[in-house]
């Protein structure tokens, strides 16, 4: 789960009060990116639908998806 940890989620939708605009908006972009990469690669690895998985199953497909991806490098690497 560490995959998903490093991403760059808020905490919340609002911005706090401590942060600038200028780096909220690139952490929400920074997000939203990671979001939509991590969607569209669901589709095209796992032929999977991620807009019809509940909150659990999605991170349990993200987490796989990830295991996916370390065992390519590894041959990659070889």
């Amino acid at each position: 789960m560490e995959w998903v940890q490093d991403v760059p989620a808020p905490e919340t939708a609002r911005k706090p009060n401590n942060v600038s605009e200028k780096e909220w908006c690139k952490l929400m972009f920074e997000w939203t990116s990671w979001l939509r990469q991590t969607n569209i690669s669901l589709r095209y690895y796992l032929n999977i639908d991620p807009y019809t998985l509940t909150e659990q199953e999605w991170a349990m497909r993200v987490v796989e998806l990830r295991w996916i991806r370390l065992e390519e490098n590894k041959q990659y690497q070889k």
